[in-house]
């Protein structure tokens, strides 16, 4: 006799699809230039671009999926720490 398997519910599989996509998401907080934290998820980052200024500071500039951008005063190499950091976690 063969045995039967039922499918879960849409509701569940859409929920436990979620948590698996929570489970991946590279989540970190950076500082802004106005010095307000905020929280990025980096798998919306489609690139991160160095910059400086007339006045000699040294910026960079993360460009998101969507075209917005957000300025941080947050060194290349903090900012690959953190993502090590978070991949640790995993």
């Amino acid at each position: 006799m063969q045995e039967v398997q039922y499918r879960k519910p849409l509701e569940k599989r859409k929920a436990e699809e979620k948590e698996k996509q929570m489970k991946f998401m590279k989540n970190i907080k950076l500082e802004t230039v106005g010095q307000s934290a905020m929280m990025v998820n980096w798998d919306n980052v489609n690139m991160v671009k160095e910059i400086t200024t007339s006045f000699g500071e040294v910026y960079r500039e993360l460009y998101f999926t969507n075209g917005s951008t957000v300025v941080t005063t947050e060194t290349m190499e903090d900012l690959e720490g953190k993502l090590n950091e978070e991949r640790k976690k995993r």
